[in-house]
Order: structure tokens, then sequence, then C-alpha cells
């Protein structure tokens, strides 16, 4: 079986919009050995992978539209990709509260968590548990909105999440509470 030859053959217009699209989305896909002209040959090749895998297309808009949705669906893969690999190698180093403030400021806050609210001090002890925050990254319920259309859902806020996990009344402002009892941080200048 012979191959048929497509006279499609990687223009100006197309060679635009590979770069244009690749400078556009790079930020999802930069690692330190991926990088710009790494994609723009990826459109290359993706260009001519679309033409070799639809050699009876004789459209110029079809074609095109076939690539671009390919390219863009190469470059959905490789942030995903990037994003896993990158959650893999994550490395901390642990950073205790009196490396990041000065004495007097924590023993200030250790006495402003000492006297919060119920509330507050059950949100502080979600976020210090390691369970605690893997809860938190948990994807949020959704819930229906209406009796007469069950299937409309709405997402929760991550306020409905945070006193759902901790136990606190629903409808309760934790934002609000954390705030009256902390007050506005005060950005000190160095």
């Amino acid at each position: 079986m012979q191959r048929v030859k497509s006279s499609w053959s990687l223009d100006r217009s197309a060679k635009l919009w590979i770069a244009k699209i690749a400078r556009a989305q790079m930020w999802r896909v930069l690692t330190p050995s991926y990088d710009l002209d790494d994609l723009i040959q990826d459109g290359y090749m993706k260009w001519y992978h679309v033409v070799d895998k639809y050699p009876d297309v004789n459209n110029r808009r079809h074609i095109m539209g076939l690539f671009q949705v390919a390219f863009l669906n190469h470059i959905q893969m490789k942030a995903t990709q990037r994003t896993k690999q990158a959650s893999l190698n994550l490395t901390f180093d642990e950073i205790t509260m009196s490396e990041i403030m000065r004495d007097e400021e924590l023993a200030t806050m250790q006495v402003l968590c000492a006297q919060a609210p119920e509330q507050i001090q059950k949100v502080l002890k979600l976020l210090s548990s390691e369970n605690g925050c893997k809860k938190l990254r948990s994807l949020h319920r959704r819930h229906s909105k209406s009796r007469k259309n069950p299937n409309h859902t709405i997402r929760e806020t991550f306020n409905e999440k945070l006193c759902r996990l901790c136990g606190i009344e629903a409808g309760t402002d934790i934002a609000g509470l954390i705030s009256s009892h902390f007050g506005e941080p005060k950005i000190r200048r160095v």
C-alpha cells in the first residue's frame, strides 16, 4: 500500500500561529529541559503529523482546524505532565515560626492564638495537622441549589468547606472571625 502525499505544506500563516500560541502558552510547559524553541518545533512536528494522518482533507481551513486542536491538546498534555512531575519532586525545608518572625512577634502571635475563639482554634488545629491539610486539598463538595432542577449543582465555598471540616455551624464567616481577632495585617517596611 502506497502512502498518499498531501499537498499541505507548513506555510507562513501556520508558522505565525504556532509561534503566537507557543509564546502565549509557554508558561504552562516551561521546564529547565523544555523551552520555547522546543514547543515551536513540536508545533511543526504536530503539523506534519496531522497532515499525514488526514491525507483526504482537501480544505485548507479544515486541515488548519484539525492542526490547531491537535497542537492545543499537545500543550495541555505537556502542561499536565509538568504539573504531575513537579508535584512529585517537591521538597520542603521545615521552617519554624521563629525563623520567620522576630521573638516579640512570635510571642504576640502565640498569645493571640491561645486567646482565639473556639471556631478559630478549630481552624488552627485543622491547618496544623497533615491530615487536616490533606482534607483541605480534597475536592469541594457539590450540592443541589434548587428543588426544581436537582441536576443543577454548585460547588461549596472554601468557607463552607472549612465550617464542615471543623464542625463549625454552617454560615459562620471564618475569614471575618480571623480578621477581627488578629486584626488587619500591618506591613512592616524593611
